[in-house]
């Protein structure tokens, strides 16, 4: 069941997976990160050069962890983590949800966002609510966003993680979903 603001929703996943031939009904894309980063990928814009990578999978946290902080610093970096190809279907109603859980960020909404790339073009950023940013190390809900727009098309989401050598905050993501229908 996820939770944001009162409203709740049942999902009902039969495999954790990458989406498949088998993925559960209503689930375009599901990714828990249990066990990998699954067919996510990263790409690196600036990986500081005291530092190995910027996302990578925690075993620990089973989730997708990102961060530019190596004790006691901070570190300037860019790092995407890529969803593989989802397709919406022409007419589908269709939505992202997630969870993260993170803290020290200086500004979230400019260190810690969600895009969509719709058929290979170009990046759009999806808004997140201020009050769906994690504070703390819990995994909450980060809202739902809307995708019919882009019924018809195929997508890429990115999680785009930046830091500064001011402030590198730390951000975990897990169970990715697309579901077709409405929130």
């Amino acid at each position: 069941v996820f939770a944001n603001k009162g409203v709740t929703k049942e999902v009902k996943i039969k495999q954790r997976h990458s989406f498949g031939g088998d993925a559960p009904e209503g689930v375009l894309c599901f990714e828990a990160f249990e066990t990998s980063m699954g067919s996510f990928t990263i790409k690196d814009v600036a990986v500081p050069e005291q530092m190995s990578c910027v996302w990578e999978f925690s075993s620990q946290y089973k989730c997708m962890k990102a961060t530019a902080f190596s004790n006691p610093n901070n570190y300037a970096s860019e790092s995407w983590l890529i969803s593989p190809e989802i397709t919406i279907p022409a007419g589908m109603k269709a939505y992202l949800t997630f969870e993260h859980a993170g803290g020290y960020f200086g500004t979230p909404a400019n260190e810690a966002t969600v895009w969509v790339s719709k058929d290979g073009g170009d990046w759009e950023q999806l808004a997140i609510d201020p009050d769906d940013y994690p504070t703390s190390w819990t995994f909450i809900n980060a809202g739902n966003w809307d995708l019919g727009k882009y019924a018809g098309s195929k997508i890429k989401l990115g999680f785009k993680y930046f830091s500064t050598a001011t402030k590198a905050g730390t951000w975990e993501v897990r169970n990715v979903s697309v579901m077709s229908g409405e929130y």
